[in-house]
Parts: C-alpha cells; structure tokens; sequence
C-alpha cells in the first residue's frame, strides 16, 4: 500500500500546468491534424502521418511525444518546412542553449583556448538576445573540447547544406562553420567509431530523428554499406529529404508501407539506406552489427524500453545508447536510472564495453554493450 501511495505521488508531481496542458493537446493529435491545413506540408509528410495513425507505433507513443509532434507540426503549418527548420531545431530536445551547472560540467573541467572564442556576440532573429549568447558560448566550449582530437578531422565531412540548412543558426570559428548539431554528432560518433568493425558493417537505428548520425557515418566510415532508421513522422520523412540530398548515388528506399516480410528483406538487400517506422523491425530477420538509440530510450515507459532491448538482443551484435543519467518519464510512474541494469532491461550475460558521462550534455551518458546470448 505504501508502494502504491508513492508512486501516486510520484505521478502527481510529474504534472505541472505545462504537463497538463501537454495531455489535453496530444489527445487531440489526430483531430489537429484532420483539421490542420496541409498548404505548407509535402506529401511525405502527410503520407507518412497518415500511415502513422493506423500503426501500433502511434498507439506506443508517448503522450509527451504525441504533444511535441503537434509542437512542430504548428510550426511547419504556420510557417513552411523552409522558414520553421529554425525553430524545429530550438525545440528540439538534442538543441540546447541550457547553461546549467549540470549541463556544462563536462565542458568546464578543463582549461580551454581563451583565444579561440569567436563569434561570442552573433544574434540569431528567431531566438532570445540571451539564448543567441548562451548558444554561442557553448558552441565555443564544445569547440576547444573537440579541435585538437582526431575525430575533428571528419568535421569537413559533415554537409553545410544539411546541417546547417536554411536556419543560419552557426559560429564561424577559424573558417569554420560550426554548428551545435555537428559538434555532439561527432562527440557521439568518437565513440561509436570504436564499435565498427574495420570490415563491412550494417547499422540499425531506432529513434533516428532528423538522420544525423546516419549521415556521419555514411559520410565518414567507408565500412558501413548498410543503415536502416526507424522513426515516426515528422522526424522520418525528414530524414529521407535530408539523406536524398546528401547521398545523390546511394540507393535510398522509404519503406513505410511495406507489410511483407520478403518484401521488406528484398528491398533491404537492394538498398544501402532503408527507413521504416519502429513497428516494422519484427519484420526484419537478419543480424545487424551494432543497434544504436540515442535520445529516445528516456522518453519510453520501461515496457517500451524492454520490447526495444529484447529486439537489440535478437538483430544485432552490439549496442550503444546515449540518455539521460536520471529521467522521470513523463505521464508516468517510470523513473529511469542508468546506474539500476534493470531500468533498460540490460542482460546479465551482456559484456559492458564502455559506460560514460558524455562530455555534453554532461547530464547524458553513453553506453555500449556486446551482446552475448
């Protein structure tokens, strides 16, 4: 009973007015967008939204997730996919401006190049005077972590034309244009570098968002001949526009109204990038070299978490995730902890390969495990 009491009272503290608010708007995600206008949104968009609805993975969205999708949806309607990709990318949660304690701890532990902090006072027209700074001086911390290790290298590899976009929101230090997306790209990607094998390598993700890591690492890594994402709408078709221009020569298929086993393993043998919706991979029957998820695991209630897990288990040889060190999943009793195995359902026959804290945000961490049955 006392049980029970608390996670009562866990429950209620998770719901402040904005969480409240948040619950009655995602009921609505499907009467918004029967009633949204559709002018400015393409038809990837819509056919991807569509097919959504009649999927479990909507079913399996979280209520805080269905809230943030009619977030960006509002933008893209108010505004068009070209002008709102400025404010998708603020609200966005891997976007931070966050100047917390918690969150720069990382990046301050050191000394850093003073003389190279450039571009401190560049104001960005769809953001606070206050956030443009807050921006640019993490930019520039992240900057001084990364410019003197090799992975830094690669970061001539990463396409301005998609991750920089049409949104403007970069510092240009020592004739670079440097974007807070390219810079935890590839402080994650340092990591995940480790785990690809010096041979041919397939890559499934899930939670993939707007592609990134999927670009990074089709860009850089010559051993990867293989990557599928699984995502929702509208981060999925994102995706595909965005992986379309910068892979003009790879063969790309949207396969998310693919039902069929064997259709779906032909079009995976055919293709070097396949994208799906998350429900689709129990369709998949084939072994992947590393499963990768970053920054979704915390946002699922711990079944949702385990399904995935046990999924990783059966595909693929390896993982690596990154999230928060501590989150309460929103609309939920779940609090999650990556110090506790049994929050993200990890194996005890599993082989730790690396757990640590992420240089930012330094409230996230990394961690990777070979999988052994």
């Amino acid at each position: 009973m006392l049980k029970f009491l608390k996670e009562i009272r866990n429950f209620i503290r998770g719901y402040t007015m904005g969480n409240i608010f948040n619950l009655f708007a995602s009921k609505n995600l499907k009467k918004y967008w029967i009633n949204s206008n559709k002018k400015n949104f393409d038809d990837d968009l819509v056919s991807s939204m569509e097919k959504f609805f009649s999927t479990d993975d909507y079913k399996k969205t979280s209520t805080n997730h269905k809230y943030a999708i009619i977030r960006i949806l509002k933008i893209i309607e108010n505004y068009g996919n070209k002008e709102s990709i400025r404010d998708f990318q603020f609200n966005n949660p891997n976007f931070h401006s966050d100047f917390s304690s918690q969150t720069i701890s990382e990046l301050v532990k050191e000394d850093y190049d003073k003389e190279h902090f450039e571009d401190l006072f560049k104001l960005y027209p769809s953001l606070k005077i206050e956030n443009s700074l807050k921006l640019n001086l993490i930019n520039n911390l992240i900057y001084n972590k990364l410019k003197d290790r090799k992975i830094f290298e690669l970061i001539t590899k990463l396409s301005d034309e998609t991750f920089i976009g049409h949104n403007q929101i970069f510092n240009e230090i020592n004739g670079l244009k440097i974007t807070q997306e390219k810079l935890r790209t590839l402080l994650e990607y340092e990591n995940i570098e480790k785990l690809i094998k010096n041979e041919k390598s397939e890559i499934i993700e899930i939670g993939s968002g707007n592609g990134r890591m999927c670009e990074c690492i089709m860009s850089c890594n010559k051993y990867v001949n293989k990557y599928i994402l699984a995502d929702i709408p509208p981060a999925l078709p994102s995706a595909y526009k965005r992986l379309k221009k910068t892979f003009k020569n790879k063969k790309i298929f949207y396969a998310i109204h693919i039902k069929d086993k064997n259709e779906l393993k032909k079009i995976i043998q055919d293709n070097e990038i396949i994208l799906i919706f998350p429900n689709q991979i129990k369709l998949i029957n084939k072994k992947f070299d590393l499963f990768i998820a970053i920054d979704c695991l915390h946002e699922m209630k711990k079944n949702t978490i385990k399904e995935y897990i046990n999924i990783a288990s059966v595909i693929s040889n390896k993982i690596y995730f990154k999230v928060h060190e501590y989150a309460h999943v929103p609309f939920s009793t779940d609090r999650l902890s990556v110090h506790n195995d049994i929050d993200y359902s990890i194996k005890p026959e599993w082989k730790l390969l690396f757990k640590k804290k992420s240089f930012f945000p330094s409230t996230d961490y990394e961690i990777s495990y070979e999988i052994k049955k």
